[in-house]
């Protein structure tokens, strides 16, 4: 019987810049803004992306304390 995949993570700043990365600059500025922080956005993952890249997993929970609007 094979076992399931799933995955639990929690979703911290680095993970929340990796995403802005990709965003608007308005949901750049959101993002900064929630996080607290001023700093550049760069293009670079943050930690979670490279597991969902690459391992297949059936389930994925994703843990925040973030602002609803942040779960896109």
């Amino acid at each position: 019987m094979q076992k399931k995949r799933d995955l639990f993570s929690w979703i911290g700043h680095s993970d929340l810049l990796g995403m802005a990365g990709d965003a608007t600059p308005t949901d750049q500025q959101r993002i900064l803004e929630a996080l607290k922080i001023e700093r550049q956005i760069r293009k670079q993952d943050g930690p979670v992306k490279p597991w969902l890249k690459q391992k297949a997993f059936e389930e994925v929970h994703l843990l925040s304390t973030y602002p609803p609007w942040m779960d896109g």
